[in-house]
């Protein structure tokens, strides 16, 4: 389902990492880092999915295509500082 509503939303969507398993708060995690178009305009865009006791955390960073590396290192940081408990 994800996936196919993901594809529907950016067509022209391009995954460089596809479910690649991480730790998000300590318990399992998924990430996500795709390229595609909005409005006419090309982005890069990472995001961590996390599934705990039915609920569905969705961290997103995104960035001009040529200015995400920039900022990668602050994004993970927050990532370390997130705290989800259940």
């Amino acid at each position: 389902y994800y996936s196919e509503t993901f594809a529907k939303t950016f067509p022209d969507m391009v995954y460089e990492v596809e479910g690649e398993n991480l730790l998000l708060s300590n318990k399992q995690a998924k990430r996500y880092v795709f390229t595609a178009t909005v409005s006419g305009i090309s982005y890069k865009f990472m995001q961590v999915v996390l599934l705990d006791a039915g609920t569905v955390y969705v961290f997103t960073y995104t960035a001009l295509p040529d200015k995400y590396d920039e900022h990668t290192d602050s994004v993970e940081e927050i990532l370390g500082y997130l705290s989800i408990d259940s």
